[in-house]
């Protein structure tokens, strides 16, 4: 059995979450990761904002998901989690149900009904499925469909 450790990510090791970060967002840069960071660490989890870490073994950070308190119109509290990415050459499985476990955590603790978790898809990365595989396998399902339309500035 591996030993994970799941916490809250730090100001201090914002940076150290950066590659993950990229590897679901690959057109972030580093000042918009900082400044997106900053601002879920410093609304502060007690608030039931901020980002949930996994680290393996090593001390590497394997698994990330950034979250907050919402309220939906038919689940009432929900813990909103954004930004969801594991990745580990070793176990990602567990890796990811640790982070599931850990986020479906703090949403207890907040009184939530649901956790809604949103999985950024990218032309860049076709294996997404096992994702929504151990999800499923911890009591996910789809309940619709999130779509972005990017507005260009300056219309």
């Amino acid at each position: 059995m591996r030993k994970l450790n799941v916490s809250l990510l730090s100001q201090a090791e914002v940076d150290q979450a950066f590659p993950l970060i990229r590897t679901i967002c690959p057109d972030a840069n580093l000042d918009a990761w900082r400044s997106f960071a900053s601002q879920r660490i410093a609304q502060g989890s007690e608030k039931g904002t901020g980002i949930l870490i996994v680290r393996n073994e090593q001390g590497c950070i394997v698994a990330i998901a950034a979250f907050l308190l919402s309220h939906d119109l038919v689940h009432g509290p929900i813990l909103l989690a954004d930004h969801f990415s594991a990745l580990d050459i070793v176990d990602q499985g567990n890796v990811a149900r640790a982070l599931e476990a850990g986020l479906e955590k703090i949403a207890r603790r907040h009184g939530c009904s649901a956790v809604h978790t949103s999985i950024p898809s990218t032309d860049r990365r076709s294996d997404d499925g096992w994702l929504c595989s151990v999800l499923f396998e911890r009591g996910h399902r789809i309940e619709g469909l999130h779509m972005c339309k990017l507005l260009p500035a300056n219309l």
